[in-house]
């Protein structure tokens, strides 16, 4: 049988799973208009999210070369060849999402990121770096 869904639908039913399936489990920092996430990734260059106790998205900031946890970021603010900030989704993670959706979650999940956490993503992967 097949069946029709208007794109906005098909957003919403995925905006939907992600909520339900990949809020972090220690929910959304209700401070993110005041700056809070941005504050963290500019104290320790990125931000993980956690997942029943798995790290399963992480947030690579633009602070290159800001410690030496930074070693892996150019001068010219790229990580390996990526482009940050770059929000890397694990396989753990991408893999369930592609059985689902195919390829089409990932800018869906960068914006439902993007309007959780106040951070802008520049790329998303899901390549393990």
């Amino acid at each position: 049988m097949k069946y029709v869904i208007t794109e906005s639908k098909l957003e919403g039913a995925i905006i939907n799973y992600l909520d339900k399936t990949f809020y972090p489990d220690y929910g959304w920092n209700e401070n993110t208009r005041h700056g809070s996430y941005q504050e963290d990734v500019d104290r320790y260059g990125d931000l993980v999210f956690f997942i029943n106790d798995q790290d399963s998205y992480i947030y690579y900031g633009c602070n290159a070369n800001g410690g030496p946890e930074d070693e892996f970021f150019a001068s010219y603010g790229n990580l390996n060849n990526y482009k940050c900030p770059l929000l890397l989704i694990y396989p753990k993670v991408s893999e369930q999402l592609n059985s689902y959706f195919g390829d089409i979650w990932k800018p869906i999940f960068k914006k439902w990121f993007e309007e959780n956490t106040g951070l802008t993503v520049n790329q998303i992967t899901d390549d393990y770096i």
